[in-house]
C-alpha cells in the first residue's frame, strides 16, 4: 500500500488485493493530532487495485502534522500498513483571526514573563505586547490601548501577513506598594474586532525599615560628629538623634529610650515619618 499526503487530501493506493471481490479496508487519519477518520467506517472497493482518498481541511495558514495508515481483514488477507507522517506548510481556507499576548520584565533584567513580578518602588516595569496573526488572512490593526503605559513604541502600521507578529513596548514606573495590573488592547480589520491580552502582575511588597544615628558637640560648638570629643569637666555635651524613615511605607515611633541623656526634646511624636523622612 502506498500513501501520499497533502494539504488538502490523503491518497490511499491499494495493491495485490483479491481479485473478482470486494474488499474492505480501516483506513486513519490525522491532522495536527485531531482524527478526521477513524477506522470505524470502512472503505470498499472491487478488485485487486484501487485509489481511495480522504479530504483534509486546514483551518489556518501554518505548519501541520499530517499522519495515515490502513488496516485490513479481507477475503482471508490481514494487514496492516506503517503509518505515514509528514510536517506540510499549508495555506487555510480563510480564516481571519488574531492574538495578543502581554509579558514584563523588572528593567535591566533578561527575559520577559507573563507571570507575577515582585518588585520595589521606583523600579521600571518594561512590557511587551505582541500582536500575531494567526489566520490566513492579511490584517490591519488599529486603536491599541494601553492606559496606564508610557514611551509606547512600535505600533503597527503596516499590514500582518499570516503567521507575521508585531511587537509593542511600553513601560511603567512602580511608585507605590500594592499590585498593579496592567492589559492592553487593539482592533483587527475583516471582522476579527477588538481583543484584549492577558493580565499582567507586578506587585511592590511593603519594606518597613528605618534607620537610628546619633551624633554629638561639645555645647557651643558649631557642628555635630560621630568622631569622639575630647572635653574639660564641667562641659555639656549636646547629642541629635536621627530617625530617618529608609522603608516604603510610612512608620510611627514610640518608646525612645536614652538613659543618660537629659532635657530631651523633639522626635516625631504621634506623627508619621513618611518614606524617605
Amino acid at each position: 500500500m502506498i500513501v501520499k499526503l497533502s494539504c488538502t487530501k490523503v491518497t490511499f493506493l491499494y495493491l495485490g488485493f483479491p481479485e473478482g471481490v470486494t474488499n474492505q479496508v480501516h483506513q486513519k487519519v490525522k491532522v495536527a493530532g485531531k482524527v478526521i477518520n477513524n477506522y470505524k467506517a470502512p472503505t470498499s472497493f472491487y478488485g485487486s487495485i484501487a485509489e481511495t482518498e480522504t479530504p483534509v481541511d486546514i483551518p489556518a495558514t501554518g505548519e501541520y502534522l499530517i499522519q495515515a495508515g490502513a488496516t485490513w481483514n479481507t477475503n482471508e488477507i490481514v494487514g496492516e500498513s506503517s503509518t505515514t507522517k509528514e510536517t506540510l506548510k499549508c495555506a487555510g481556507t480563510g480564516h481571519a483571526a488574531f492574538s495578543i499576548e502581554k509579558e514584563q520584565r523588572i528593567n535591566g533584567e533578561a527575559t520577559y514573563t507573563p507571570e507575577e513580578l515582585h518588585a520595589k518602588a521606583g523600579q521600571i516595569v518594561e512590557y511587551h505586547i505582541i500582536v500575531k496573526n494567526t489566520g490566513d488572512k492579511t490584517l490591519s490593526f488599529t486603536n491599541f490601548q494601553d492606559p496606564n503605559c508610557e514611551k509606547v513604541k512600535n505600533v503597527p502600521t503596516k499590514e500582518l501577513a499570516p503567521l507575521e507578529a508585531a511587537t509593542i513596548s511600553c513601560q511603567h514606573t512602580l511608585s507605590a506598594i500594592g499590585t498593579y495590573t496592567n492589559e492592553a488592547s487593539i482592533e483587527g480589520n475583516e471582522g476579527t474586532g477588538k481583543e484584549s491580552s492577558n493580565t499582567v502582575k507586578a506587585t511592590v511588597p511593603p519594606e518597613p525599615a528605618f534607620t537610628l544615628t546619633k551624633e554629638q558637640k561639645i555645647a557651643g560648638e558649631a557642628a555635630y560628629s560621630k568622631s569622639e570629643l575630647k572635653a574639660e569637666l564641667g562641659k555639656v555635651i549636646d547629642y541629635k538623634i536621627i530617625v530617618k524613615n529608609t522603608g516604603n511605607v510610612p512608620l510611627k515611633f514610640s518608646e525612645f529610650v536614652d538613659g543618660n541623656c537629659e532635657n530631651v526634646k523633639g522626635g516625631p511624636g504621634e506623627a508619621e515619618l513618611q518614606i524617605g523622612e
